[in-house]
């Protein structure tokens, strides 16, 4: 129930650090990405580090980070992208950048169609997304 009122601002604060430090995203990108889905993205941190709430190592709270950034984009992506309700093309290259950088991650059976999908609308997302 606390959560319901939760600001997420800590997770933002977090993500962007991130996404601006270790995956070197330019900053308006990552900001965009954030603004628009601050809420369901800081849900997703959050449970993401209850699940691994004993462990303080640097690669675990990258971990969570990761599979945050991941769950988000992938949903914003099969929900939102391809039902044609994102408008503002810089938050779809940022969406494509995440499952672009993290691809390894992705369903085998998502790789290969996302992989086209990227190459004909963001032939140039890394020049575009990254710093």
């Amino acid at each position: 129930m606390l959560n319901m009122f939760k600001n997420y601002d800590d997770e933002y604060e977090e993500i962007l650090t991130f996404l601006t430090d270790a995956w070197r995203f330019k900053p308006e990108y990552s900001k965009l990405f954030l603004d628009r889905y601050k809420k369901e993205i800081g849900k997703k941190l959050t449970k993401e580090k209850s699940r691994l709430q004993n462990d303080d190592e640097d690669w675990i709270v990258q971990d969570y980070i990761v599979n945050a950034l991941i769950l988000q984009a992938h949903e914003a992506f099969c929900i939102e992208i391809r039902a044609g309700y994102i408008r503002n093309p810089k938050i779809e290259k940022v969406i494509f950048a995440i499952l672009w950088n993290k691809s390894d991650l992705l369903p085998d059976h998502f790789k290969e169609p996302f992989k086209e999908l990227q190459e004909k609308k963001h032939p140039n997302i890394y020049e575009e997304v990254f710093s």
